[in-house]
């Protein structure tokens, strides 16, 4: 049984999970961040925590400042694993939402879905409709294409 939706509460589905998981895409970015610093200075001293949050969340991109203690080997391999740690993160999301849609899908043909209780019920509607997982892939396409392969989008001048 496919979940028949407006196609307009498609869209905006598919556009909400995209920003959605773009946001959590560049949070990544962020937590990595703070995990290779290791909690000395703050990787984001130059922008206020709304200013990052509305980059991430509306433009698709982030800045991290690393503290400059003169390696620039350190900093290189800082570097890194900011970058693979956001395309990563992003991959495996996709995967489980995958793992979730077809598992959700597969209960609701069997009519085990509507054993659940309300709350579960509410959850897994939300993976009845492909939208989730084809924005978490579109997600995790286009952090693989910028991380990991360096096709890094034109961003405005920020000092």
């Amino acid at each position: 049984m496919t979940c028949h939706r407006h196609p307009r509460h498609q869209t905006f589905s598919l556009l909400s999970a995209y920003a959605i998981f773009g946001f959590l895409h560049e949070l990544s970015h962020h937590f990595a961040a703070s995990v290779v610093v290791h909690g000395s200075s703050s990787p984001n001293a130059n922008g206020s925590s709304l200013t990052i949050a509305l980059q991430a969340a509306l433009g698709r991109y982030s800045f991290v400042q690393l503290p400059d203690d003169g390696d620039e080997q350190d900093a290189k391999a800082a570097t890194r694993i900011i970058l693979h740690a956001g395309w990563m993160f992003s991959l495996v999301l996709a995967a489980i939402c995958h793992c979730l849609y077809i598992i959700v899908r597969n209960e609701n043909e069997d009519g085990s879905l509507q054993k659940q209780t309300r709350f579960n019920r509410t959850w897994y509607r939300l993976f009845l409709n492909p939208t989730l997982p084809i924005a978490a892939y579109i997600t995790a396409m286009e952090a693989i294409a910028t991380d990991l392969f360096g096709f890094v989008p034109i961003l405005p001048y920020v000092q």
